[in-house]
């Protein structure tokens, strides 16, 4: 089984890295950016709508 990783980027600093969609809370939930330490949905840190679209498929 492949490994799959959802790529995010901060809405406020713009890191950007990549984390495994079991590691990262419901799109809903506040995520806190771990350079900037801004607080945001997880939604709002997904970077792309592809990212988007896996994410959610793997929710499922």
């Amino acid at each position: 089984m492949t490994e799959t990783w959802i790529n995010l980027s901060c809405p406020r600093c713009n890191k950007t890295w990549s984390d495994s969609p079991t590691d990262l809370p419901d799109l809903d939930t506040e995520f806190t950016c771990p350079e900037c330490e801004v607080v945001a949905t997880m939604a709002e840190f997904l970077k792309t709508s592809r990212d988007l679209e896996i994410y959610k498929s793997l929710a499922d």
